[in-house]
């Protein structure tokens, strides 16, 4: 998670935030491909709200959740004929540590935070649905 200003995003937090969201699941996921489709396993890929819409302060973090949205479709259509399933998983903000991180107060709502418990839940209930289902992209937000 990472909040900068538009006019003082870092490069070594753009860096960072890329290497996490981006170039980490992309070189993990080609070094088990093979595997994967063997396995005939799925992959669920954490994303964000902040992949799906715009937040103030968040240029550089959106843009690595929209990078693995991307990342998403693309291994949608490499294991389209395959038993394999590719979920998008875009949660809101959870109460977890990540909190500690970053300055709340510029975060709509920051004491709604969702039960990270809660959102396990779903992502469980989705890998368990019948390998004939695939939910290709999910959005969780907070009840208000």
């Amino acid at each position: 998670m990472s909040i900068q200003e538009a006019n003082a995003i870092s490069y070594d937090e753009l860096e960072t935030l890329m290497k996490i969201n981006t170039l980490a699941p992309i070189f993990l996921t080609s070094q088990l491909f093979d595997l994967i489709k063997t396995n005939k396993a799925d992959i669920l890929n954490v994303g964000s709200t902040v992949g799906t819409k715009a937040y103030p302060s968040q240029e550089a973090y959106g843009a690595s959740k929209r990078a693995l949205r991307g990342i998403s479709q693309n291994l949608q259509l490499e294991l389209a004929e395959t038993k394999c399933r590719v979920i998008q998983f875009n949660p809101w903000g959870m109460n977890t540590r990540i909190r500690e991180k970053v300055d709340w107060q510029k975060i709509e709502h920051p004491d709604e935070r969702m039960n990270p418990r809660d959102i396990a839940e779903v992502m469980m209930y989705l890998l368990k649905l019948p390998k004939q289902v695939e939910v290709s992209e999910i959005l969780i937000n907070r009840k208000k």
